[in-house]
């Protein structure tokens, strides 16, 4: 009988080899635990061990739930029969590390069948601190904007802000009494619509222009129209807005009710041409006094030279 052949050993092919899980687990970025039914550690990654500052040895076998600050198991109690029935659970916890202090995770977990759980821990600490700082700009921000918005209310002056397109965006209570319309009727219309009389809509497509391109408008004087059709004299002070990255985001106004000051400059010019008149008359008077004199001078020094028959004695007396 042929004698048999001797069997070859296959050889794995290349990159074939099962990769070893223990690799995996401790390249991961995040914490995880593995942990049997009973919540016991029975494994760890390189990185749980850097968040907790415990080794490998020291938590396995540890009770999971004795790492998590108790009051974060107060707030959010251990979920175990959702995991048993195959629920992915999410949610934030804060684990207690070796030395004491806490540090904010974000865990997700799941069931492993038939006797394992996993959790994965992410640490939130910059997250927090980034909410943190958030919350206190936030805060900062609606204090400036609460004393902003009262400046706004209680300036004696009118503040209307208004976008690109030329809307009003804010009408402050002082706008309302000066021009009459509310902020519900201002708000979104024009001020074309709203103050501009058409005898004066030359000047106002003059000046917007400028206004709009950034140029800063102070105290010029502009005659408009209120809600009841009358007209009022302003004042005028702009400044560009702008958006964050630069681009034009509409125009902030003060503006001055100054009719009752025009007024008062009308009477103080029609007084200065009274004045002026009155000078005037005075000089005139006295150029006709000095002009009498002469006169009257011509006429005496007649009557002393001419006898009481002479024919030009009565143009002299009179």
């Amino acid at each position: 009988m042929p004698s048999a052949k001797p069997r070859r050993k296959r050889s794995k092919p290349a990159g074939s080899c099962t990769p070893d899980y223990r690799v995996i687990l401790d390249q991961a970025s995040d914490a995880i635990f593995i942990t049997d039914t009973d919540g016991i550690v029975v494994d760890v990654n390189a990185r749980t061990c850097q968040l907790l500052g415990y080794t490998r040895d020291e938590l396995l076998r540890r009770q999971f739930l004795d790492l998590v600050d108790p009051k974060s198991l107060a707030r959010i109690p251990p979920a175990w029969e959702q995991l048993r029935r195959g629920e992915i659970v999410r949610h934030e916890r804060t684990y207690v590390r070796k030395d004491g202090s806490v540090v904010p995770v974000e865990v997700t977990a799941r069931h492993i069948p038939p006797n394992f759980f996993v959790a994965i821990a992410r640490d939130i600490t910059e997250r927090r601190h980034d909410e943190e700082r958030r919350k206190q700009q936030a805060a900062i921000l609606d204090g400036q904007n609460r004393l902003m918005r009262t400046v706004v209310d209680h300036a004696p002056v009118a503040i209307m802000m208004v976008d690109p397109d030329r809307r009003i965006v804010t009408w402050n209570p002082a706008a309302e009494r000066m021009i009459g319309w509310t902020a519900a009727e201002a708000i979104g219309k024009t001020v074309t619509q709203l103050m501009v009389p058409p005898d004066r809509l030359e000047e106002h497509e003059r000046l917007w222009p400028r206004a709009a391109a950034g140029e800063i408008l102070n105290g010029v004087r502009i005659r408009r129209q209120r809600k009841d059709g009358s007209r009022v004299d302003l004042a005028v002070w702009t400044a560009p807005l702008n958006s964050p990255d630069g681009s034009p985001a509409g125009m902030l106004s003060f503006v001055a009710d100054v009719t009752g000051q025009s007024h008062l400059e009308e009477q103080l010019l029609r007084a200065h041409r009274m004045e002026s008149i009155g000078r005037l008359a005075g000089g005139i008077s006295h150029d006709f006094n000095n002009l009498l004199a002469v006169i009257s001078g011509y006429s005496e020094s007649m009557l002393r030279r001419t006898s009481p028959e002479h024919p030009l004695r009565d143009h002299a007396e009179e």
